[in-house]
């Protein structure tokens, strides 16, 4: 039988939940933490927020390191601008897929995935421009370019008549010459192109609302807590009105559950219906469309692993990012990086110093069972963050053998103000009393025989240097 008779603590006075009940004591102000502090046996059952390691936890704690409050839009629909400058005269094809070509034919190849993001930021080459291709020493004309498929094509003709082989290298690097070469007697005009300079990018949010109703038969609480009234004040909102609250255990988790899942499936894995305007897009998905790569991982090759790292490295350098960076990952993911890192410090017949993870010092470990912890490469560090949503039961390991890389900066908007790289966004009004919030249609009072749990809550986000984030991935 629960125990209605400890002393709750507000700023006011103390009084009994028992007392309360029965309406010999108005309830003020109710602050769960002052509870926890001022009665001790109530410290071991007080669950805190944010009990799993959730992308609301993780980015919470983010936006609070930085002073940076849940950003609030007047409209569900809200816009925010970014620069970001990804200037270069490089880019990189790949292989070429026919025979060697006869002396001065075109030859139309890929854009390699390392040079440019999905969405194509990182390399721009440009057509009647001359290119240099690294290793051959060969000057080459850029003819054309199809961004309409994926990956992107670009055309490339030899100059005095050579030939072309670009049929033995993975890849090629070219050097483009940003000036127009401008051949003795020409008199036309200046060709000319539009280009402008860190153009701003313009990304599109959305605020959207979910809802749900539970219901519960007369049957199914008689003589659960009878003749009781379920509501208790949890609070006051903006205007000074408590707002209440049913202490129901079941539905009040299960209510809860619902806006805590909710929060973490759109945030990671949300898509938008444009046919009916409705929904987020979330981080993976976005990632996924305009990051700077979207990787994938070998554990049967022991070189696999280092080599992706490179290729990773040189795409950090090209487009100038930070040099920490997060991985939230799931359980699978931890093991092959575990066993990855392993082999390579044992290919290098190494034990506890390995120039992969710096100076070492912790002394010799089983390579089979590393611990997969922060680490060093080429420069750049790593910092891993084992996320429960990826292995929970209630989402069915829905992304496996999955990482999400992302910057570990700080970022500046168009205002000046320090932002994180994800920010939860709310409507305008909508304070924390109310953006979560659940109330009871108690229909036995209008002769009927069921009780209503109701919850609505609304919520977007803002997530800032897109195509700084990446996705890593276990290969088919």
């Amino acid at each position: 039988m629960a125990n209605n008779n400890y002393i709750l603590h507000s700023a006011a006075e103390g009084y009994t939940i028992e007392a309360a009940i029965k309406g010999q004591t108005s309830l003020v102000f109710y602050d769960s933490l002052r509870q926890a502090a001022m009665v001790p046996e109530l410290r071991q059952k007080t669950i805190m927020p944010y009990k799993e390691q959730t992308p609301e936890a993780l980015f919470s704690q983010w936006a609070a390191a930085m002073k940076q409050d849940s950003r609030t839009v007047k409209a569900r629909e809200f816009w925010w601008t970014e620069y970001g400058a990804y200037g270069t005269n490089t880019f990189q094809v790949q292989q070429s897929g026919g025979g060697v070509p006869g002396p001065g034919v075109a030859v139309t190849v890929s854009l390699d995935t390392w040079s440019m993001s999905k969405a194509g930021f990182f390399s721009k080459p440009g057509v009647n421009f001359y290119a240099y291709i690294k290793g051959l020493n060969q000057k080459v004309k850029i003819t054309a370019k199809n961004e309409n498929v994926d990956p992107n094509t670009v055309t490339l003709e030899p100059i005095n008549n050579e030939v072309l082989d670009l049929t033995v290298n993975g890849n090629y690097t070219l050097v483009m010459d940003p000036l127009q070469h401008v051949p003795v007697g020409i008199e036309t005009v200046m060709h000319s192109h539009g280009e402008v300079n860190a153009p701003p990018l313009l990304w599109q949010g959305y605020v959207q609302e979910f809802e749900d109703s539970i219901s519960l038969h007369a049957h199914e609480i008689d003589n659960y807590i009878y003749d009781r009234d379920f509501k208790i004040a949890k609070g006051l909102d903006a205007k000074g009105e408590e707002v209440w609250m049913y202490y129901i255990p079941y539905l009040n988790r299960s209510l809860e559950t619902r806006v805590t899942d909710s929060k973490t499936i759109n945030a990671i894995w949300g898509l938008r219906d444009r046919k009916n305007q409705i929904g987020l897009d979330g981080m993976v998905p976005q990632a996924e469309k305009y990051g700077m790569f979207n990787a994938a991982y070998d554990v049967y090759t022991k070189t696999s692993f280092e080599a992706f790292l490179f290729n990773a490295m040189k795409i950090l350098r090209k487009i100038q990012g930070c040099k920490d960076y997060m991985l939230m990952h799931d359980w699978n993911f931890w093991i092959d990086w575990s066993k990855s890192l392993a082999d390579s410090i044992k290919a290098a017949d190494q034990s506890y110093r390995y120039a992969l993870f710096g100076d070492g010092g912790e002394g010799a470990r089983m390579f089979d069972y590393y611990s997969f912890k922060n680490f060093e490469a080429f420069g750049y560090k790593f910092v891993p963050y084992m996320l429960d949503a990826f292995d929970h039961r209630r989402y069915g390991s829905y992304q496996e053998n999955f990482a999400l890389m992302l910057p570990m900066a700080e970022f500046t908007d168009i205002d000046g103000a320090r932002v994180p790289i994800f920010t939860y966004t709310y409507l305008v009004g909508a304070e924390p009393a109310r953006v979560d919030h659940m109330w009871i249609d108690d229909a036995r009072e209008r002769r009927e025989r069921f009780l209503y749990g109701n919850v609505q809550t609304s919520f977007g986000h803002e997530i800032h240097a897109l195509t700084r984030l990446g996705t890593i991935k276990k290969a088919a």
